[in-house]
């Protein structure tokens, strides 16, 4: 029997064990939160937010293993990347329980309110994908499916995107988580575009044109979507993007966060070169 924090050679993995505790943090602030009443008015409702929020946050966490895998050259990243898709699928299937609690076990209630509102749909659409990476991520239906396995997962990144969709729509006015995790699916995309492309992620130039673009395109998600789906003028958000006087709008965030591997490619392909100098013998 294999366990989650065993390696394959059947060693404890800290990098597994820290991952299993990372994804067990949310669950227990949400039941503490429930027991101690925190979770203002309606508590249910909060709690199924919560778990729907931590599903799209570690189903793209799950999405930058390998783009960062391959920027930090760190292998043993790969080892938590099922842990991780494991994970948001479990806070998603607890979102979507809690909420046919929430509708008291009313299952026609529930298919009714699925097929009526749009937003329900594609949650739903996006638990059952997350569902059928799930089930197939086992190294037996690996080996089975073979290269099928390969076009099924493909779906991975229009189901993110699926999800991404389902929290703006579900998010109603205040859309800057929202549209922060639609700036980290941007990041992730331009990765792996700029690998499709042959273009390496060790390279920091790289990495600093995508942080760039991520940050751009996170922009522009936010002005699409206060263009079609509110009747807040668009402008005023490009405004709020350019003023820091209330908050950092989520553009600056993704620009950040997409910098720091750039910044960490630099400074490693400085040290690369140093060591090169002094080491010539190690650079034939």
């Amino acid at each position: 029997m294999k366990y989650p924090w065993k390696d394959r050679a059947g060693k404890l993995s800290a990098i597994k064990i820290a991952a299993l505790i990372a994804a067990f943090i949310p669950l227990i602030l949400i039941v503490v939160g429930y027991k101690a009443n925190i979770l203002g008015p309606r508590p249910i409702t909060e709690a199924i937010h919560e778990t729907g929020d931590w599903a799209i946050r570690f189903f793209l966490i799950s999405l930058a293993v390998t783009p960062l895998r391959n920027i930090t050259r760190w292998t043993k990243l790969v080892l938590i990347r099922r842990i991780l898709g494991i994970t948001a699928l479990a806070y998603a299937a607890l979102h979507f329980s809690l909420y046919i609690l929430d509708q008291n076990f009313n299952l026609l209630r529930v298919a009714s309110e699925i097929w009526l509102r749009i937003y329900l749909l594609i949650g739903f659409i996006t638990l059952l994908g997350l569902t059928a990476l799930g089930v197939t991520s086992t190294d037996a239906m690996i080996r089975r499916m073979g290269r099928n396995w390969n076009r099924l997962h493909k779906l991975a990144y229009p189901l993110a995107a699926l999800g991404v969709l389902h929290f703006f729509m579900q998010s109603k006015a205040d859309v800057t988580e929202a549209t922060l995790m639609a700036g980290f699916l941007v990041t992730l995309m331009l990765y792996r575009a700029a690998q499709a492309r042959d273009f390496k992620l060790s390279s920091a130039w790289t990495l600093m044109v995508i942080a760039v673009l991520a940050a751009l395109g996170t922009a522009l998600v936010e002005y699409a979507w206060f263009a079609l789906a509110t009747k807040i003028p668009p402008t005023r958000v490009l405004y709020a993007n350019l003023s820091f006087g209330y908050s950092i709008r989520p553009m600056w965030w993704v620009l950040g966060a997409a910098l720091v591997p750039a910044i960490w490619a630099g400074v490693k392909s400085m040290s690369d070169r140093e060591s090169r100098k002094f080491n010539p013998v190690s650079a034939k």
